[in-house]
């Protein structure tokens, strides 16, 4: 049953790079008082992949068949409050706990999908209810991208452009950083701290690629120095700096992956 894991995937990798796309008002805009936003037909997403987790992890460990009882959904997704949540976070979410299904999927035998399971008095198996997953996520997730035109995916930006645009931000806003692009939940940076660099750990995994200038980056407990086009990796919440850079250092920076909110 590889496809249906192949499909799930699909979904997922499909929605992380077009969710944050949406403009907000797109998002949290209402067709009634009594339909969901885009934002809470996700939540919606959320609290399926909750319900169904638990079933597709139980369902083998019972004897007998396993019963699948409904649940509140409506009401559910107003007590989340997912109408009032940052995008980031219920996408980061919604992802999560969908790996986690795939993963329990990919452990499943042939017997494993031939599980027996009871839906309304009526006798199914754990295929039908990994299809109708599937199929109950392509249907919403279709309701939640119908009608939008999402900006162009950009796919480059030249060294020349990324520094005019770092230029143009200090310039206004002071920042030795400036986002260059963003796709889904990767963004990349240009970097270029004056003197000192006073950065604190991230949220997210990050990679590093250095442009031009010397100096060393001082990860955790380890030191490491440096030169153009060398690459480093910091974990989400690792302690990291640049010291002793030369006046000319400069930096790619990438953000990637799900946020580490706990640090």
């Amino acid at each position: 049953m590889v496809q249906i894991s192949l499909q799930l995937l699909s979904h997922l990798n499909h929605t992380r790079s077009k969710w944050l796309d949406i403009a907000s008002g797109e998002l949290y805009s209402k067709p009634s008082t009594d339909k969901w936003s885009r934002i809470e037909i996700l939540g919606h997403l959320i609290d399926s992949a909750r319900y169904n987790l638990q079933r597709f992890t139980e369902a083998p460990l019972t004897l007998q068949n396993y019963q699948i009882n409904g649940y509140k959904q409506v009401e559910l997704v107003s007590s989340m409050n997912y109408q009032h949540r940052d995008p980031k976070s219920v996408l980061d979410l919604w992802l999560a706990l969908n790996h986690c299904i795939s993963t329990i999927w990919e452990s499943y035998t042939e017997e494993t999908w031939r599980k027996q399971i009871t839906i309304k008095g009526e006798v199914y198996d754990l295929q039908f209810l990994a299809e109708d997953y599937i199929n109950h996520m392509a249907h919403h997730l279709g309701q939640i991208f119908e009608g939008l035109e999402l900006n162009p995916t950009q796919h480059g930006i030249s060294l020349a452009d990324a520094l005019s645009k770092f230029r143009s931000s200090q310039a206004k806003e002071g920042k030795p950083f400036t986002e260059l692009m963003k796709y889904g939940d990767l963004s990349i940076e240009y970097y270029k701290p004056e003197k000192v660099d006073h950065q604190q750990p991230h949220t997210r995994d990050e990679l590093y690629i250095i442009v031009s200038g010397t100096g060393e980056i001082v990860i955790g407990e380890s030191s490491h120095p440096f030169q153009p086009q060398d690459i480093f990796y910091v974990k989400a919440g690792e302690a990291h700096k640049f010291v002793d850079i030369s006046a000319d250092f400069a930096t790619w920076v990438m953000f990637y992956g799900i946020a580490n909110i706990l640090g």
